[in-house]
């Protein structure tokens, strides 16, 4: 599973390579149709419901379903990499990741002042290709967004995100099992999955009725 993961990570290089069709494709399965309105009608309606259209039709539920789980997919993968990657041992520091310069920065500089005086303004580990590795979440994102921007053409002007966490005073280390099932019989859905997995661990929940909870709860 590690590796599988690992190399999805390292695959994500070619996603960037997937163009604005593909990614809709990927992301919008109601409206997988060419965007005119007889397709979207076809993609939200169930078979037999096209007459009399009045655009107030039920989305179709296996459609609804699979954009739902893509939604919770990409906020559990989200999750996933701010914790992985604010846990990761940098290469450079996370104080110096904030000031990192990017690839732009660098080849501007060196077009403004020549690349003796850019070496010589930005620290070695700025302008080596193998020391500039870091995982510092904040600029990562705005590599990111930089990235897709050029791609369309744009440029960023504007990036601010500021993440501040301190702890949760709880008065017990031991969660509240008991709160923790009803809140499961009560279908809510923002219970985590490390919730859901301690009461699988201390309670008769099986691992089937967690799979037909979360597929219920989505529907």
């Amino acid at each position: 599973m590690r590796d599988r993961i690992r190399d999805g990570l390292i695959d994500g290089v070619y996603f960037q390579h997937i163009g604005e069709n593909g990614r809709k494709n990927i992301f919008e399965p109601l409206n997988d149709g060419h965007g005119d309105q007889q397709s979207l009608i076809d993609a939200h309606t169930q078979r037999g419901e096209k007459d009399n259209w009045d655009g107030l039709r039920e989305l179709d539920p296996e459609k609804l379903r699979l954009t739902q789980e893509i939604q919770m997919g990409a906020r559990s993968w989200l999750g996933f990499l701010y914790a992985a990657i604010t846990d990761a041992s940098p290469v450079i520091t996370q104080t110096d990741a904030v000031t990192l310069p990017t690839e732009e920065d660098i080849e501007r500089a060196e077009e403004s002042y020549g690349e003796g005086v850019v070496r010589e303004y930005f620290p070695e580990k700025y302008t080596n290709p193998q020391p500039r590795i870091h995982f510092h979440f904040e600029t990562m994102l705005r590599e990111a967004v930089e990235q897709v921007a050029e791609q369309r053409g744009e440029r960023v002007t504007n990036f601010e995100l500021t993440i501040e966490t301190e702890p949760v005073e709880t008065s017990s280390d031991d969660p509240d099992i008991d709160e923790l099932e009803r809140r499961y019989e009560n279908g809510d859905r923002s219970l985590t999955m490390d919730q859901l997995h301690t009461l699988r661990r201390n309670t008769d929940i099986t691992g089937e009725d967690l799979q037909n909870w979360l597929q219920e709860t989505m529907e």
